[in-house]
């Protein structure tokens, strides 16, 4: 059955600790912009975000250990954080070993080399006995690609170890949003974990039907003006679609 995700994006521990309290009772998952917390480089001094998460966790335990996605968004996903490739790769290997549910992650967001720090995430998986989904994203905000370029895209996400593969594009008319759709159907019917959505007010209907054609995960902020992207439903209207189709 589809999770229904709120986002959280925040700076504030204190904000965090409030909506984390708030939510864990109404949603099945929520989502971390850790990246919120880091809008410079770290330069090398991680202690600032070994403490971070460190807090982030034991608000979590303090709330019936909701599972947590943590995702680290800079400017090109519409995020803050603007630490380097380096920064990333340490605050994801710090999550990995705090035993985060779900970790998301450009696909391509390492150019120079795509493939070896994967493949260290899944030894480090192994090795420790982790039990996270790595979620591999791509987002389009200036358009949807052709439905062969998304297959393609996500056959590079399963390349390089992903549990679910997140494809989140902008349409321009209707005939974007059915890629959107057909892709849901195809990897659904290829038994790939998936997240398909179509953004803006064209795409809201995606939200819906993708979670009732298998997709993994759905985000809805509790209050509309807390959206995380374009076209969002908040949680009560997803849910109240979802129970009429269920």
């Amino acid at each position: 059955m589809t999770k229904i995700c709120i986002p959280i994006k925040t700076n504030s521990l204190e904000i965090l600790e409030q909506k984390m309290k708030e939510y864990s009772s109404i949603s099945d998952v929520i989502e971390i912009w850790l990246g919120e917390f880091f809008p410079h480089d770290l330069q090398e001094n991680y202690e600032e975000a070994e403490k971070i998460i460190e807090k982030i966790f034991q608000y979590k335990k303090e709330n019936n250990n909701i599972p947590l996605l943590f995702t680290v968004k800079d400017e090109k996903e519409q995020g803050n954080f603007s630490g380097n490739i380096k920064d990333k790769k340490a605050l994801i290997r710090m999550l990995a070993l705090k035993k985060a549910e779900y970790i998301d992650i450009d696909y391509e967001f390492d150019e120079e080399n795509n493939y070896a720090f994967f493949e260290e995430l899944k030894r480090t998986k192994d090795i420790q006995n982790l039990h996270f989904q790595l979620i591999l994203s791509a987002h389009f905000f200036e358009g949807t690609p052709s439905f062969p370029s998304l297959k393609n895209r996500v056959q590079l996400m399963q390349n390089r170890g992903a549990n679910i593969c997140k494809i989140a594009a902008m349409p321009k008319d209707n005939k974007d949003l059915l890629t959107i759709i057909r892709l849901a159907e195809n990897l659904e019917r290829k038994n790939i974990k998936y997240i398909a959505i179509s953004m803006g007010k064209i795409g809201k209907i995606s939200r819906v039907l993708t979670p009732l054609m298998g997709g993994e995960m759905m985000f809805a902020p509790q209050e509309k003006n807390e959206s995380s992207a374009s076209g969002q439903l908040d949680i009560g209207e997803l849910k109240q679609c979802l129970k009429i189709f269920q």
